[in-house]
């Protein structure tokens, strides 16, 4: 079973890492201290994702029953757990050579959440959809984030 965890991972490091007034400055560019600035300007985008991500623990499970429980006890633990997000601690040197701009990032941040959201546990027993495509233009701006052997092409879910 193939899941899009990684693209989890690369958007809540890089959520905390840009702003409006940084929108055509690229990622690599930042300094931790507009990294930090932004990331609290921007919480409800880490709860949104992490609510949004929580169809993927349900996917992992064998029937549409087990995946709605999965999936809404990670949105209630998302909902408990704001307190996750450490902006103070922002690097921007765990983001490597990233070539992406901040707004394309933001901009492919807001695709993603809403093609999570379109996902459903009625589609358990078979592929999902392409990822949209600026999820592959990300990767290959930053590819230090994604790993060298990220899939970008479509989500396999099921056993």
């Amino acid at each position: 079973m193939k899941l899009y965890l990684g693209c989890m991972a690369c958007i809540m490091v890089l959520v905390g890492c840009g702003g409006d007034s940084n929108s055509s400055k690229k990622i690599s560019e930042l300094t931790d201290e507009e990294a930090g600035n932004w990331c609290k300007s921007h919480i409800a985008d880490f709860e949104q994702v992490a609510k949004s991500s929580c169809i993927f623990e349900g996917l992992d499970m064998d029937n549409e029953q087990k995946c709605e429980t999965a999936r809404s006890a990670c949105q209630a633990e998302a909902n408990s757990d704001t307190s996750s997000v450490e902006c103070e601690s922002a690097d921007v040197s765990d983001l490597g050579n990233c070539e992406a701009t901040v707004g394309e990032f933001e901009n492919c941040l807001h695709q993603l959440v809403k093609y999570m959201d379109n996902i459903t546990c009625a589609m358990i027993s078979g592929p999902i959809s392409a990822t949209p495509t600026c999820y592959t233009t990300l990767s290959s701006k930053c590819p230090s984030m994604f790993g060298a052997d990220s899939d970008t092409s479509a989500i396999t879910v099921g056993k």
